[in-house]
């Protein structure tokens, strides 16, 4: 996006670009911490330990919605 003329000439594109990198971060942790290893059975949770990586990716989906993201 950095590189995109468009993309540079939107007023807020410093703004938008801090916003879509955190959430990219946070989507990583996310990925690392709980997805890669679920989805190969290297692992499996208990109801509570469920209910914590919900909470999580639900926060992550609060916050990415709320970026208001539009192509």
């Amino acid at each position: 996006m950095h590189k995109d003329a468009v993309w540079k000439a939107k007023p807020d594109c410093k703004d938008m670009q801090v916003k879509y990198a955190q959430a990219a971060a946070t989507f990583g942790v996310l990925k690392d911490a709980w997805r890669n290893h679920t989805m190969h059975s290297r692992i499996g949770y208990d109801e509570e330990e469920a209910e914590h990586i919900f909470g999580n990716v639900k926060m992550f989906m609060r916050k990415f919605a709320a970026l208001g993201l539009t192509s």
